[in-house]
């Protein structure tokens, strides 16, 4: 896990002149896209700079917005989930591009639908997340701290199904708008699709999202103190913090249910049965709100003064080696690996399709499966609608049913290709 890489600082050293919002990349950004209007002009090409204009435009507010994600005293954030993520479209856009030139079509096209397809599916991928966690972690006491929480979509958060939902969308908006076969065009970018959700996964990785379980296998990894696996893992009671252990009180609340022997919590002269009151003055209504601020001020190195509901304080300072997560299975790695295989089946099988929608057919196919089986060693999300299956399981039941209906629609379709180089 190595959630930022690196900082980007937000003022140029020495002139107090600001990089970000209206600042230097806005400026550098803006004469950019002057000089690339101009050589299209120049070119001939001003059927491109129509279809351009969009791209700019949001690129410019993007810049201009970037300015509330910059961390005061650090500069702009460079995570790891973010930077992966770039590695995956542009990827996923080259072997689309690839694709088209052996079937001698202007790659024009597949530019502006990769546009198409990021808005979409980005929308799609983060409207899912917002919504099936809206309660945990989006709901905000203002509406501008809710859209703050909203647009960190760099920091992780993003559902691959919603991604699929919303690139469907966009990918047969494109095709009606300009006039394209729409199967022909899925099966083209298929591979793409899966190559991107494969290599994706390698920054949900960098960001400790989307873990596995239990893990005693030679591959097994571990995450650091405060990665959302070692949070989870000591919300559900499977590794201490700082010693403690705890269990929710009727009505709200947490008491301390464990002390391990010689760790900082007992040092500092906890014992069982102990009701927590407050952590650094804020009151707790919860227990896994206990846990996240407890785990939170050892993450940041702050001292950690407890209240319990005797009145009496046990205070300690973190110490600088804090304990990883226990180990689990690389999820985001087999993932990977599964999305790389079905990449390189569909690309395969594109030259013996029959019919259009044959290689979308097979995605939707071969992904639901992979998707249901890692669910299982996943340890992220629970079950839903009374069962053991989580939602991603749910939503793959129901696209693989939809996957067995276009296979029967196809097979009663001629044998013909609108695509064939």
């Amino acid at each position: 896990m190595h959630s930022t890489l690196f900082y980007i600082p937000d003022v140029i050293p020495g002139t107090g002149i600001p990089v970000f919002g209206v600042g230097l990349l806005m400026g550098v950004w803006a004469v950019a896209a002057i000089g690339w209007a101009v050589w299209l002009l120049r070119a001939g090409r001003a059927v491109e700079l129509k279809s351009g204009v969009l791209l700019v435009a949001l690129v410019g507010i993007a810049i201009y917005f970037s300015k509330i994600i910059v961390e005061p005293g650090l500069g702009l954030p460079i995570r790891g989930y973010g930077t992966l993520l770039l590695v995956a479209v542009v990827s996923a856009v080259a072997l689309a591009i690839y694709r088209a030139r052996q079937l001698s079509m202007d790659v024009e096209i597949i530019y502006s639908l990769a546009f198409w397809l990021f808005a979409g599916g980005m929308i799609g991928a983060r409207l899912f997340y917002v919504i099936q966690y809206w309660d945990q972690q989006f709901s905000r006491p203002t509406w501008q701290a809710t859209l703050l929480e909203i647009v960190k979509f760099n920091e992780g958060g993003l559902v691959v199904y919603g991604s699929l939902i919303g690139g469907v969308i966009a990918l047969f908006a494109f095709c009606r708008k300009y006039q394209l076969p729409a199967l022909a065009m899925a099966d083209l970018i298929a591979p793409s699709c899966a190559l991107g959700a494969g290599l994706g996964r390698l920054g949900c990785l960098m960001q400790g999202c989307c873990f596995g379980g239990a893990c005693d296998l030679p591959w097994a990894v571990t995450f650091p103190w405060g990665s959302p696996p070692q949070v989870r893992q000591a919300i559900d009671g499977k590794v201490d913090v700082w010693g403690l252990r705890f269990d929710s009180l009727p009505g709200g609340g947490a008491v301390v249910s464990d002390v391990a022997a010689e760790s900082l919590a007992a040092n500092a002269g906890f014992e069982a049965g102990e009701t927590i009151q407050t952590i650094n003055a804020i009151p707790i209504t919860h227990r896994e709100q206990v846990i996240e601020l407890l785990i939170g001020a050892g993450k940041a190195g702050e001292p950690i003064d407890v209240t319990l509901a005797s009145g009496t304080h046990r205070r300690w300072t973190p110490g600088k080696l804090l304990p990883r997560s226990a180990p689990i299975h690389p999820t985001q790695i087999y993932d990977t690996i599964t999305g790389l295989l079905t990449a390189w089946f569909l690309w395969t099988y594109f030259p013996f399709r029959r019919r259009d929608g044959e290689v979308a057919a097979l995605l939707i196919t071969v992904y639901p499966v992979t998707r249901f089986l890692l669910e299982w060693i996943r340890d992220d999300e629970s079950g839903q609608l009374g069962t053991e299956f989580t939602i991603s399981q749910w939503i793959s039941l129901a696209l693989f049913a939809a996957a067995v209906v276009s296979w029967f629609v196809l097979r009663r379709q001629p044998r013909q290709l609108a695509l064939d180089g």
